[in-house]
C-alpha cells in the first residue's frame, strides 16, 4: 500500500485503488485535508486504518471494502464511499446489509459528481433508508431480503447476471403473493436509480440464456418485466432491446390456456403497424410450432399482407412450418428444440449467419 501525506495531523484517509484529481478535489471541500493510500489488492489492509477518524473508500476490492465496513461498523473510525462499492455479505447481519445496500443505491442513482458530493456530505451509512424504505425494513418477508437486495443492487450497479441468479433462487419457492410483494419493492428501487432500460435489458439477456432449457427463473422474468412495462411509459419501452421476446417465448411455450391473451394483445396493439405486424407474425409461428391453439385463434386474423422483405421472410417462415406440421416431421423434436430451432433461423434470417450448433429444427428449416 503506498502513501502520500497531505496533512501531519492524519484524521482522514482516502482508500483508492488508483488516484484520480476529481477525487482529490471532492475529498478537500467535503473533508478538509486528507492522507491518500493506495490499495495493492495483492496485500492484507493495514492496521494502519485505525489511526484516522475519517476513511473515504473508493475502491473495487471486495475484501478491502468487506475489511473496511467491518471495522466501521466495531466503531473504530468513521465511513464514507465516494463510488459504488461490494462486500462479502456473509459476514454482516441483516441491518448492516440493508444499510450498505441502500447506501450504494441512493449513491448510484446520483449521477453527476455535485450530485454525489451533496449525497455524501449530507447522508450517512447509519440512518440511510429507513424513512424513505420503510416497507422494505417493515417487511413481513425480512429473512429473506437481506440478501434479495444486496443482489439487486449488483445488478443495478454492476450490471451482474450471476447477482440475479441468486435473486430468482431465493425468489422460485414463494407463493406468487410473496414474490410479488419484492417484485414490487424492488421496482421502486430500480425507478429510482434511473435504471429501469438497462435493468430490462439484463432480464432479457438472461431469459435468452435459459429460453430453451427447463427453467423456474422464465416465470419470474415474464412476471418482473411485465411489471416495469406497466410503471414506465412507452418511449421507454421502445429504447429497450429485444423487449418483447421474454413476454412472447414465454406465453407462446407456457400459457396454453391463453390466461395471457389479452395482455399480450395489448402489448401488440401498442406498436405502430409495421412492428406490430412483424410481433404477431412472430406470435403465430410460435404458435404453429408449439401447438398453441388460443394463441393461433386470437391472433391469425390480425395477420396483415407483407409489406417489408423481412415481413416476407417470415410468411416463408410460417408457410415451411404449417408444411411441416401437416407432414408430422416435427412429432420427434423435443419442444425446447423446435423453438430453439426457430429462434435459430429467425437470427439467420436477419443475419445469414448459420448457427454452430444447429437444432435439428433449424435443419429441416434450412433445407
Amino acid at each position: 500500500m503506498n502513501s502520500q501525506n497531505h496533512n501531519a495531523k492524519k484524521k482522514t484517509l482516502l482508500l483508492t485503488d488508483e488516484p484520480r484529481t476529481t477525487e482529490a478535489i471532492l475529498c478537500r471541500s467535503l473533508f478538509g485535508n486528507f492522507t491518500t493510500h493506495v490499495t495493492n489488492r495483492e496485500v492484507k489492509l493495514i492496521d494502519s486504518c485505525e489511526e484516522y477518524d475519517n476513511i473515504i473508500l473508493s475502491s473495487d476490492c471486495i475484501d478491502t471494502c468487506t475489511t473496511i465496513y467491518n471495522n466501521y461498523l466495531l466503531g473504530k473510525y468513521r465511513l464514507h464511499f465516494l463510488k459504488c462499492t461490494d462486500i462479502v455479505e456473509e459476514q454482516f447481519d441483516n441491518e448492516s446489509i440493508f444499510a450498505f445496500t441502500l447506501f450504494n443505491l441512493e449513491l448510484f442513482s446520483k449521477k453527476s459528481l455535485r450530485a454525489k458530493a451533496t449525497y455524501i456530505a449530507n447522508n450517512s451509512i447509519d440512518d440511510i433508508g429507513k424513512d424513505k424504505y420503510g416497507d422494505i425494513f417493515n417487511s413481513e418477508l425480512l429473512d429473506k431480503a437481506p440478501l434479495l437486495y444486496i443482489n439487486l443492487y449488483r445488478v443495478i450497479a454492476f450490471d451482474k447476471q450471476t447477482a440475479l441468479i441468486k435473486i430468482f433462487e431465493l425468489l422460485k419457492d414463494l407463493d406468487d403473493t410473496k414474490i410479488s410483494t419484492y417484485l414490487d419493492s424492488f421496482l421502486v428501487l430500480i425507478l429510482n436509480s434511473n435504471s429501469t432500460i438497462k435493468f430490462s435489458e439484463t432480464l432479457i439477456s438472461y431469459y435468452e440464456d435459459v429460453d430453451c432449457i427447463e427453467s423456474p427463473h422464465k416465470y419470474l422474468i415474464f412476471q418482473f418485466l411485465n411489471k416495469i412495462y406497466r410503471k414506465i411509459n412507452k418511449s421507454e419501452i421502445l429504447k429497450i432491446n429485444n423487449r418483447l421476446y421474454p413476454i412472447i417465448s414465454y406465453c407462446l411455450s407456457e400459457d396454453v390456456e391463453g390466461e395471457y391473451v389479452d395482455l399480450m394483445n395489448s402489448y401488440v396493439n401498442s406498436f405502430p403497424a409495421d412492428t406490430m405486424n412483424l410481433i404477431t407474425n412472430r406470435i403465430i409461428i410460435y404458435a404453429k410450432v408449439l401447438g398453441n391453439h388460443k394463441y393461433l385463434e386470437a391472433f391469425y386474423s390480425n395477420l396483415a399482407q407483407p409489406k417489408t422483405k423481412l415481413e416476407h421472410s417470415y410468411q416463408n417462415l410460417l408457410l415451411k412450418i404449417e408444411k411441416l406440421v401437416d407432414t408430422q416431421k416435427l412429432s420427434d423434436i423435443p419442444e425446447l428444440e423446435l423453438k430453439r430451432g426457430v429462434d435459430q433461423y429467425i437470427k439467420f434470417l436477419k443475419d445469414n449467419n448459420k448457427p454452430d450448433k444447429c437444432s435439428p429444427m433449424f435443419e429441416l428449416l434450412f433445407s
